[in-house]
């Protein structure tokens, strides 16, 4: 009677992991460091480009990737090198999450900027870079 139920308990664990582990799927490292790369680079180098008119602002897309980049490697293999979870790959899978947050905040304000003038999308960028800290703490 007790080995029934431990069979059973042991199939429902095993189909709840099955369950489970596809719904947290991390794409790889490559993937997910062009993503990175794509918004810093492309999608923020031009929301800043579309407000100020400076190809300087592709420059500060590049500046941001490689800030996010080096950062990964010193938070990944230098703090939480003890940790056994946070590899580079989920590493630079929060900083492609908190990227994309704040990439929505900035293209609203640049929606927004040509009928309201620049003073808004900066608002809105800071607003989006309080949502990314507060992600980042929870």
């Amino acid at each position: 009677m007790v080995m029934a139920a431990d069979d059973s308990l042991n199939h429902s664990l095993d189909s709840a992991t099955k369950h489970y582990s596809s719904m947290f799927f991390l794409p790889q490292y490559k993937t997910t460091l062009i993503g990175v790369a794509v918004v810093c680079i492309g999608a923020i180098g031009l929301c800043d480009y579309a407000v100020f008119g400076s190809i300087l602002s592709f420059g500060l897309g590049f500046s941001l990737f490689a800030a996010t980049f080096l950062t990964d490697i010193i938070v990944c293999k230098g703090l939480l090198k003890i940790d056994p979870i946070f590899s580079m790959r989920r590493t630079t899978v929060v900083s492609l999450v908190g990227w994309s947050l704040w990439l929505v905040f900035s293209l609203l304000g640049v929606g927004l900027a040509s009928l309201f003038g620049w003073l808004l999308w900066v608002k809105l960028t800071l607003l989006g870079f309080a949502v990314v800290v507060r992600f980042a703490l929870s």
